[in-house]
């Protein structure tokens, strides 16, 4: 049976020294750790705005499908509207940090009510890389390139 031994309440307890080593320990790791992970958020962004661009992309051109008419994405610096007949339906503003790098010629990729598309592609570019969505004319689908165009 093991024994109860007093406690003795003046050496119970961290001293001074021992707290400052370890609030000074716990911050050097956090000062290594924080732009490590304003990286990763920075990738995490880049990835998302991709993704939603090519989920916009496929249900513009879904709707030219269904409505048997011709629907348009715009592409601007901060943002990408889908459009039927002129009218936005769908406004994204990019995260902040994410700006369109490159886009086809006229800025507009359209996708008409066969399924097919003007073709083209969008360029995403943050502060850790860049990711190109293609879009094919003849089947009008759109995809991602991790890494851009090269």
């Amino acid at each position: 049976m093991p024994e109860n031994r007093p406690v003795d309440l003046e050496r119970a307890g961290f001293t001074i020294i021992e707290l400052m080593t370890v609030l000074a320990l716990a911050a050097i790791v956090l000062g290594l750790a924080i732009p490590r992970f304003s990286g990763v958020l920075a990738d995490v962004r880049l990835a998302g705005a991709t993704s939603a661009l090519v989920r916009d992309l496929r249900l513009a051109q879904s709707t030219a499908r269904a409505r048997a008419e011709r629907v348009a994405v715009v592409v601007s610096e901060r943002r990408y509207e889908v459009q039927r007949y002129g009218v936005p339906t769908i406004t994204v503003s990019l995260p902040r940090g994410i700006v369109v790098s490159a886009v086809t010629g006229s800025h507009v990729i359209w996708f008409f009510s066969d399924g097919s598309s003007s073709g083209g592609f969008v360029t995403l570019r943050g502060a850790t890389g860049a990711n190109t969505v293609v879009v094919a004319a003849a089947p009008g689908l759109a995809y991602a390139i991790p890494g851009g165009l090269r």
